[in-house]
């Protein structure tokens, strides 16, 4: 069975997310070989809404969103109940 057979109420139009909380910036040149071991041709680098990399899973099809955060970000979010860029869980 594969991953989107076993996910519910996934179809054609769906995709996943990741987001990834770190201590510091992943270099770029490492998120592009993460990328590339998932996808032909990965779309790393993008700061549209915040900095992340986007590819089709070159196994399933699947759009993949993965979405770099700085881990003191999530901790003024759910510690301190700072809300920013329109996230408040």
């Amino acid at each position: 069975m594969n991953l989107a057979s076993r996910i519910a109420h996934f179809d054609q139009h769906s995709d996943l997310d990741f987001y990834v909380y770190l201590n510091s910036e992943l270099p770029f040149t490492e998120r592009q070989m993460i990328a590339k071991k998932f996808a032909d041709d990965p779309e790393t680098g993008s700061l549209f809404f915040e900095s992340g990399d986007e590819w089709l899973d070159r196994e399933t099809g699947i759009a993949i969103d993965v979405m770099f955060r700085d881990v003191h970000w999530i901790e003024r979010v759910v510690h301190q109940h700072q809300a920013s860029m329109g996230y408040s869980t």
